[in-house]
């Protein structure tokens, strides 16, 4: 008893008179609902839970999709300009996108993930909005 004060997962406790049972946060980073608690059977028994179990159910059959796009515009796609004009014009517009995107929908369970996945795509928007300084040299 004294030797592992630590409670498991999903078990209930007793804090003085107060019986408190302890969420399961295995499947949901902390917060929210698990996917075991989505209603659609399909995304319930999805082999692929762990691509989408952080997301809102209203947006887990697609948002990560969406996410994997631009993930691939941002880094396979830009190879594919051979001017540097071209390269960040469509860099800004997939990263601007995506920040609309994100701000608009919040597809995320979690409040704090949402605020870093939204600032993360403010980066993106900085580092385009560097190169396009740099590209017009104005560090020289």
């Amino acid at each position: 008893e004294m030797l592992d004060n630590r409670a498991k997962i999903g078990t209930r406790l007793r804090v003085g008179s107060t019986e408190v049972t302890r969420a399961n946060t295995s499947k949901e980073g902390g917060r929210g609902r698990g996917v075991s608690d989505v209603a659609d059977p399909v995304l319930r028994t999805s082999p692929l839970q762990s691509l989408f179990q952080m997301v809102k159910p209203s947006y887990a059959s697609y948002y990560e999709v969406g996410d994997m796009f631009r993930r691939l515009c941002l880094t396979c796609l830009t190879l594919l300009f051979s001017h540097a004009a071209r390269l960040i014009l469509f860099s800004f517009a997939v990263s601007f996108v995506a920040l609309v995107v994100q701000v608009a929908f919040i597809p995320y369970k979690d409040d704090l993930m949402n605020s870093l996945m939204t600032l993360q795509h403010y980066l993106n928007i900085l580092i385009v909005v560097t190169l396009l300084m740099k590209d017009s040299n104005m560090y020289a």
